[in-house]
């Protein structure tokens, strides 16, 4: 009869012992390699219309919307490490993934194409993505194949 309360209590702080672990994995920002690069964002009101040169009057395509982050990135350590916007995915609790759109810039933002850096370096820019209406945004992920970092929104 002594066991059962002794039995209890256990079960108890194993369920205890579970949840705190779980607790510690709901982190915002999962990363590899991570000395090499620093990143950050905030979302900025994008125009849901082209407004110059050959994309001049272009909007989304039916039942999408443009979505903008400004990001910086500083790069720590790494020499002679490239950035570029098409290493930045947008995700949303349904599965889909975004690739971030190479026409920042005609949209009025200042362009992240393809940058050398070294350590120190900060690269800034924004990031225009063609998402559906209806999406909700789960994460920014930038990937260069040896940064991983992965921000969850």
């Amino acid at each position: 009869m002594q066991l059962k309360p002794i039995t209890a209590i256990i079960v108890l702080l194993l369920l205890v012992i579970a949840s705190l672990s779980l607790a510690g994995c709901t982190s915002s920002t999962t990363t590899k390699d991570t000395n090499a690069l620093n990143t950050t964002y905030k979302a900025v009101q994008v125009p849901q219309k082209y407004g110059s040169g050959t994309y001049a009057g272009e909007t989304p395509k039916s039942g999408y919307k443009f979505i903008g982050y400004n990001v910086t990135a500083k790069n720590v350590n790494a020499k002679d490490r490239g950035f570029a916007y098409n290493d930045w995915q947008l995700r949303d609790t349904q599965g889909g993934v975004y690739q971030a759109d190479g026409r920042s810039g005609m949209v009025g933002f200042q362009t992240i194409s393809y940058i050398r850096t070294e350590p120190g370096d900060v690269v800034k820019g924004t990031l225009v993505f063609e998402v559906p209406q209806n999406a909700t945004l789960k994460s920014l992920t930038y990937n260069d194949g040896i940064t991983e970092i992965v921000t969850n929104l």
